[in-house]
């Protein structure tokens, strides 16, 4: 019985130590996951920017290319220019607040 409990408690021991390094090799994969979420997280940030103002210019190219070309164009142009102005005069009355 004696050589029984032995060998259990080696076997515990041996087990322990696996267990310990499976925990610190996760550990360390958890912390390699973390820093690759955070500069996820700052890329998708970082191509939203370049998205807004990839769509701002847009918008302005639109505009532009509305005035430059004939009258049913230039009044839409005009519509969003007045759009854009009321949008303006919104955030200015917004900030006033």
């Amino acid at each position: 019985m004696d050589k029984n409990v032995k060998e259990t408690i080696e076997k515990l021991k041996e087990s322990i130590k696996q267990l310990i390094i499976s925990h610190n090799e996760l550990k360390k994969k958890n912390t390699q996951l973390l820093n690759e979420k955070m500069q996820l997280i700052n890329e998708v940030e970082i191509l939203n920017r370049d998205l807004s103002d990839l769509s701002n210019k847009h918008e302005k190219l639109k505009i532009a290319k509305a005035i430059s070309t004939n009258e049913k164009d230039s009044l839409m142009a005009k519509k969003k220019i007045g759009q854009i102005v009321r949008e303006i005069d919104n955030c200015i009355a917004l900030l006033n607040k």
